[in-house]
């Protein structure tokens, strides 16, 4: 129990200053969890970050402060393994964000540890609504479990406790809903800002698509051309995507994965 109750004293050290950085830290703050210090190697993010929460800041991790109860990492994945060997203590909690990295990474840098992975994407100049993001979370105890469980529910109304083989599973496939539906955007806009065609006239259709999945099954949603069977379409789409070369493929593959889904195969 004194763990604990020292850690109801709400001091954090972020370690990162990047996108998710950026915003769990200031809504951990928004909680009254206290961030004593922000670290990260790029001196210019860190006392950016540092400024907006009015506390320190470090790049270097041998000046880690180290009167706080719990670590946040929120860097990219591997990273977390680098800065463990650095890190000058091990009587520390350590928690790290990251969707794709098992909880044993800690294993032998601290006695106490967890998983805290919010299931979003974040941008440094949008807030996020953090009261609906899912925040996935694991512990090699009951205790830490307990606490990451409790400060994630005072900044999110979605926690699930998730393994570490789940959580690898989850952020793969959030990777296609989100990182590669975003490069579909990044490749309309291509196409049609090559005959001056502004993107914000696809906007409806985005919004649209993606709230017919609010209550329904994605599989269940599916429309276009491939689906219904419709080879001229198809063909006079490729016809266009021969003045782009590195798209055409990509519209072959998807429109055949597509025919195949549907009938089965």
């Amino acid at each position: 129990m004194k763990r604990i109750s020292k850690i109801m004293k709400n001091k954090i050290v972020l370690i990162g200053a990047g996108n998710l950085a950026s915003q769990l830290s200031l809504r951990l703050q928004e909680a009254a969890y206290e961030i004593v210090q922000v670290v990260s190697r790029s001196e210019m993010s860190a006392k950016t970050l540092a400024e907006k929460l009015e506390t320190n800041f470090t790049t270097e991790i041998e000046k880690i402060d180290n009167s706080a109860d719990l670590y946040f990492f929120a860097v990219a994945d591997d990273a977390i393994a680098t800065i463990l060997e650095k890190l000058p203590f091990k009587n520390k909690i350590l928690v790290h964000t990251a969707g794709s990295v098992g909880i044993d990474i800690f294993n032998g840098f601290a006695n106490d540890y967890g998983v805290f992975y919010p299931l979003q994407t974040f941008a440094k100049n949008k807030r996020p609504n953090f009261g609906e993001i899912p925040i996935c979370i694991e512990a090699n105890s009951t205790e830490i479990k307990n606490l990451l469980w409790d400060i994630a529910s005072k900044i999110s109304e979605n926690v699930k406790y998730i393994s570490s083989e789940e959580r690898k599973k989850i952020h793969l496939a959030a990777v296609f809903v989100c990182n590669f539906a975003n490069h579909m955007f990044v490749v309309s806009e291509s196409i049609l800002n090559c005959s001056n065609l502004n993107f914000d006239i696809l906007k409806p259709l985005i919004r649209e698509t993606v709230s017919k999945i609010e209550n329904e099954s994605p599989t269940k949603m599916q429309t276009g051309p491939a689906f219904r069977g419709d080879e001229k379409t198809i063909n006079s789409h490729l016809q266009i995507l021969k003045k782009f070369p590195e798209y055409y493929e990509t519209y072959k593959f998807l429109s055949e994965k597509i025919i195949n889904q549907k009938n089965g195969i």
